[in-house]
């Protein structure tokens, strides 16, 4: 508690009888539109133990699933949610590891290793592309996700074009991280890396969805 109201909490711990409650509430839209609970984040999977009960109610309550992930995740935990995944939402960002490892600060091996298995064990993975000036939206990153994505043998990717408009939450959260102050996208801009796509016959979708 800070009683000079300093700091606000953002967030809220549920149980998952509670949190089902609420999801039931749009049943009937989601029997209209064929829609379902989908897992965010963050990174969901770093809530494993409660994701994977949470799955299993929501699985039993007769709702579809989908997860959005950055596949950054011990295969063994990844394994056991598929029984209860729908659809998996999985973010591929830079084939390179060593472009990989300079802009995130991580190896992408796990991650790679990841998406190959889910490919290979069939699962309704969609792969998606964070397009980000510079970093994943290079020519040369382009070319390999194409590629990549080719030997996947999967014909389809949502792409989603760089905003800027969780910059203004830095403040909000006494973020020492500075705004990267990146140009956004042109219409132009996206329709040439949709096109890159297209020409290897992978059906592009922009957007989350």
């Amino acid at each position: 508690v800070c009683y000079a109201e300093a700091l606000v909490v953002i967030g809220k711990t549920y149980y998952i009888p509670a949190l089902l409650e609420i999801v039931e509430r749009d049943r009937p839209f989601y029997q209209q539109s064929g829609g379902g609970v989908t897992v965010s984040g963050g990174e969901p999977t770093l809530q494993y133990p409660f994701l994977i009960d949470f799955l299993k109610a929501a699985k039993q309550a007769d709702l579809h699933t989908v997860m959005e992930t950055c596949g950054s995740c011990a295969w063994s935990k990844m394994e056991k949610l598929l029984p209860f995944l729908d659809v998996i939402y999985f973010d591929l960002k830079i084939v390179d590891a060593a472009a990989h490892k300079q802009l995130t600060g991580s190896s992408n091996r796990l991650i790679l290793a990841n998406a190959r298995k889910l490919v290979d064990l069939a699962a309704d993975v969609v792969f998606r592309v964070p397009l980000v000036p510079g970093m994943t939206a290079t020519a040369e990153n382009i070319s390999d996700l194409v590629d990549l994505l080719n030997e996947f043998e999967q014909h389809r990717v949502h792409l989603l074009p760089y905003h800027n408009m969780g910059e203004s939450k830095l403040e909000r959260i006494d973020s020492t991280l500075e705004p990267l102050n990146l140009q956004t996208f042109s219409e132009q801009e996206i329709e040439e890396i949709k096109s890159t796509f297209e020409a290897a016959g992978i059906v592009v979708s922009i957007g989350g969805g």
